[in-house]
């Protein structure tokens, strides 16, 4: 396990994301920048995000690959390749030479999609009652038609397990 958010100088408690962050960090699922700085306002670059989501569900591989020589990211992307998170003709605009680039919420979206298994059953938020329903995709992103329709898919099978929810002025 990594350090526990407590330990990140630019992590305070009050931090909307520590929680997670700190749970994220004790599981060694992310590291931080540096040895005491999380950075959890700068956006992520795909190599970033490919060692997080590698290490959440096929840490085994990812830290086989880092022991074979890999650099951290590149361990990740080659474990991605080698569990179909990135596809050989891949949509996704992601090789082993633009790990350092920044990654979309889209793309987060389809890598997430993509890594949960199929029959995962939707998660029931504190306030949902039983006989909630929930508004379709369409209706709560106003911007859900401007994205093509691999990134629609992913979207919305996250949003209908309860995963994403958007932001706060309705948008994804």
């Amino acid at each position: 396990p990594a350090f526990a958010a407590g330990t990140y100088s630019d992590l305070p408690q009050t931090h909307w994301a520590y929680r997670s962050m700190d749970t994220a960090a004790q599981l060694g699922i992310i590291n931080g920048v540096s040895a005491n700085t999380m950075a959890p306002s700068a956006g992520l670059t795909w190599g970033q995000y490919i060692a997080m989501i590698t290490r959440a569900f096929d840490s085994t591989r990812y830290h086989d690959a880092v022991r074979s020589g890999l650099h951290w990211d590149a361990a990740g992307y080659q474990t991605a390749l080698d569990t179909g998170l990135i596809l050989e003709n891949d949509f996704l605009p992601v090789t082993k030479d633009t790990l350092g680039q920044p990654i979309t919420r889209q793309d987060v979206a389809v890598l997430l999609d993509r890594a949960l298994p199929d029959d995962v059953v939707p998660y029931q938020r504190w306030w949902q009652s039983d006989d909630y329903v929930k508004p379709a995709v369409e209706e709560t992103l106003t911007d859900f038609y401007t994205m093509d329709k691999e990134h629609q898919s992913s979207v919305r099978r996250l949003y209908d397990l309860n995963i994403i929810n958007g932001k706060a002025d309705n948008t994804f």
